[in-house]
């Protein structure tokens, strides 16, 4: 036998190894049955070649009680199975005639070899399912020496590497799959069913590595073929967020839309876009409906927030929070207050903490000396208009102005930022743990007067947000949680920005 299985404890296992030899001696058994059946018909013709009755499974039915027909009528019974044909060899006629509920002897031993093909494949995919993927994928390469270009089995090893890569965490092993997805998607005997199947999981994959701009070009081949696919179109509009073209997306969700109304997926998609183009009051009700669809991919952290979001803009606070309260409920928060959605459970979280609860000592000490010195760089640069200074771009503010000045950007130094700031640089050189922190950064901030910030939450509980005053005027504030606060000049305040805070 070509398939290995392996004995365990598990009885479930031992009939599964059971059933596969069961199947391959029946198949055996079959072509032995083909192979005598064909013998004997050969043998009786060669005992009677005249007038030898040959019935159909219909009782009594013959089909021809005359002369074994010539080569050319077999060519012309072949071609006409289900048709009267005609023919004059030499000084007699003779009339072939094939009835439907006949089997050609031929088709007989054809449809044979097809099963074994089948039966190969079958194995091959047993093993697949139930997760041999070791065995299933050298029954994969084993059938493909025979039959390289099949595409159900190029699909079957396709999908096998793919799960060995997700069991073993092994980016080689997936670019293998992806590779091998590809070969399916090149032969031109794949089903337009099964050509889609590939494709998709294969800009999937693609997107998973990174290769965002791949796996669109993988899609956007795809919808050439099938231009009406929502599920096609719904997966490029979600690459083109991944990619920051946010107005292509809302174009491809648009078409979604136009095609299949009640759409969820794009629903929602739809309005995440509309609300960060602060067009809150059309966002709402895209977002409540998708979410209400339970389509699958709709009912997301995510989604919740972005509607939370949008009924807060609106001045709908209570609602916002009732939305918030379902995500709370399906476990997508930790708390209403608390609604950061990549988070370790184990971690304690509170709004507000102090220099000692951190552990940070030392460092935070280091910052409050240096106060002035981190202050007077950062103002300069300010005081220049080609010093540096960037408005925020996360679509955070209600009012006024908002303006960063970024050193560090997860765990990255930023070099020619650096060189305008070289001391207060050198001042965060000596905290590791702020200048490798690849889920945060260090950056000057400036809010000018009559500036708001929306309440929002940051992603993840992994961090806290350590805020040093350098120039604070009178009458200026943060709420984190349900409590408000405000700076002091020179002195360290620490928030959990998990936490929602204005």
């Amino acid at each position: 036998s070509y398939y290995l299985v392996e004995y365990h404890d598990k009885s479930g296992i031992i009939t599964l190894a059971k059933k596969y030899f069961d199947t391959i001696l029946q198949r055996y058994k079959t072509q032995e049955i083909v192979k005598q059946k064909s013998n004997s018909d050969q043998s009786n013709l060669d005992r009677n070649p005249i007038k030898t009755p040959i019935k159909s499974k219909k009782k009594d039915k013959i089909i021809s009680n005359t002369a074994a027909p010539s080569n050319k009528e077999k060519k012309a019974t072949k071609k006409n199975n289900y048709k009267s044909t005609t023919t004059d060899p030499g000084d007699s006629k003779t009339v072939i005639k094939q009835e439907p509920g006949v089997k050609d002897k031929n088709k007989d031993i054809k449809d044979s070899a097809n099963t074994n093909v089948s039966q190969d494949l079958l194995l091959a995919n047993e093993l697949l399912k139930h997760k041999n993927y070791n065995q299933a994928l050298d029954a994969f390469n084993i059938f493909l020496k025979r039959h390289p270009t099949d595409p159900l089995a190029l699909y079957g090893k396709a999908k096998t590497l793919d799960e060995l890569a997700e069991q073993q965490r092994s980016n080689p092993l997936l670019r293998q799959a992806i590779d091998a997805y590809q070969k399916v998607c090149q032969k031109q005997e794949c089903s337009d069913d099964l050509r889609m199947t590939a494709y998709l999981r294969l800009a999937d994959r693609m997107s998973f590595i990174g290769h965002h701009r791949k796996a669109m070009a993988v899609l956007q081949q795809l919808m050439t073929q099938f231009p009406a696919n929502v599920d096609i179109l719904n997966k490029l509009g979600v690459q083109y967020l991944i990619t920051k073209q946010n107005s292509k997306a809302e174009a491809i969700y648009q078409k979604v839309l136009q095609i299949s109304p009640d759409n969820g997926l794009a629903q929602v998609h739809l309005g995440f876009i509309l609300n960060s183009k602060s067009q809150y009051h059309q966002a709402i009700p895209l977002l409540s409906a998708g979410i209400n669809s339970q389509q699958p991919g709709t009912d997301d952290a995510k989604f919740y927030l972005h509607l939370g979001d949008a009924l807060t803009r609106v001045g709908k606070k209570s609602e916002a929070h009732s939305v918030y309260n379902n995500g709370v409920a399906k476990g997508y928060f930790l708390s209403v207050w608390q609604r950061s959605i990549y988070n370790v459970d184990r971690l304690s979280g509170k709004p507000w903490w102090n220099t000692k609860e951190t552990g940070y000592q030392s460092s935070i000490k280091l910052l409050e000396k240096n106060w002035k010195i981190i202050l007077e760089e950062g103002f300069k640069i300010l005081k220049n208009e080609q010093g540096g200074f960037e408005r925020e771009t996360e679509n955070l503010r209600n009012k006024g102005e908002w303006k960063q000045f970024q050193l560090y950007v997860k765990g990255q130094k930023m070099e020619k930022n650096c060189k305008k700031t070289p001391k207060t640089c050198q001042i965060i050189d000596q905290i590791s743990e702020a200048k490798s922190n690849k889920r945060g950064q260090v950056k000057y901030s400036v809010l000018f007067p009559g500036t708001h910030i929306w309440p929002h939450t940051g992603p993840t509980n992994c961090r806290l947000r350590l805020h040093l005053g350098l120039k604070v005027p009178s009458g200026v504030r943060i709420r984190v949680g349900n409590e408000t606060r405000s700076w002091e000049e020179g002195k360290v305040m620490i928030l959990d920005d998990s936490f929602e805070h204005e």
